[in-house]
């Protein structure tokens, strides 16, 4: 089930994770410096000791951050005025053990000027081919590198979850999100709806959404794995041979900037013997 956030569902959980302080601040000084770093290597039980006695902000914590299963009557006060059917049926949560459990990840993210809810599907074991990814290293690096100035347009090319759309909300006038997978743009489109940002989201391959506009900025997280010519996970395998995906991306991208635009974007690239890897990249 793809996620559908209605702009009534979305109003009525961004007043709950509001109240209950569900923000990159909120967690922090919930968590404490340790707990907080161990979640970050992936060690859960000192975010669950930290949360025993947290009331509804521990259980948004250990429901979408923690993966626990929650009592029916916590998650209905900590989710008021969205009822858990409803958020179920938004494909946020699912019935368990007489309580809810998140079907996705929602976590609060934030630059040094505001916070965000970024909607991802649950961690990697339990991927599918179109498995959507959070807010990770990939992410955070592009999110960090990117030119901050203001521009008209923007396009995040392959925005997955929406993360690098979202920063660009701060500095570009109109923003637009392409993606190949339905998931993805459905997790963008409910990403954007929880936070009220306006992002226009188009289907299709690489630039073929965007045929014959050109942007003032475009960023892109691209499929990274440089491999065989096939597609096990959309996230990550762009379907060619090598880095040909990517190399094609960089030629394309010119035709689709306006005049002083910037394009922006990580890349793998391979290293063949014999040949001096800046040259490949130069070509």
């Amino acid at each position: 089930m793809h996620p559908h956030l209605s702009p009534a569902a979305a109003d009525a959980l961004r007043t709950a994770l509001q109240r209950a302080r569900f923000s990159t601040d909120g967690v922090r000084e919930l968590l404490g410096p340790a707990a907080h770093a161990a979640l970050g290597r992936g060690e859960v039980e000192p975010a669950f000791r930290a949360t025993a006695d947290a009331g509804e902000l521990g259980v948004l914590v250990r429901m979408f951050l923690l993966d626990a299963v929650e009592p029916a009557a916590a998650v209905e006060a900590a989710l008021a005025p969205l009822t858990p059917a409803e958020a179920a049926a938004a494909g946020l949560l699912r019935a368990a053990d007489g309580g809810w459990a998140a079907t996705l990840d929602l976590r609060p993210y934030g630059d040094e000027e505001r916070d965000w809810w970024v909607l991802s599907d649950l961690d990697l074991r339990r991927q599918d081919r179109e498995h959507v990814t959070g807010v990770g290293a990939a992410s955070l690096t592009l999110a960090a590198a990117t030119v901050r100035r203001p521009v008209q347009t923007l396009l995040d090319l392959g925005t997955g979850c929406g993360v690098q759309a979202l920063h660009a909300t701060r500095h570009a006038g109109a923003v637009t999100g392409t993606d190949l997978a339905p998931r993805a743009l459905a997790m963008a489109r409910a990403t954007f709806t929880l936070n009220d940002l306006d992002v226009e989201l188009l289907a299709g391959p690489w630039l073929e959404p965007v045929a014959g506009r050109r942007f003032d900025q475009i960023v892109s997280n691209p499929p990274f794995v440089p491999g065989p010519a096939r597609v096990d996970y959309v996230y990550r395998d762009s379907g060619q041979g090598g880095d040909d995906a990517l190399g094609a991306l960089v030629r394309a991208l010119p035709a689709h900037l306006e005049p002083g635009g910037v394009a922006q974007l990580l890349g793998s690239w391979l290293h063949v013997r014999d040949e001096d890897w800046p040259d490949r990249v130069r070509s």
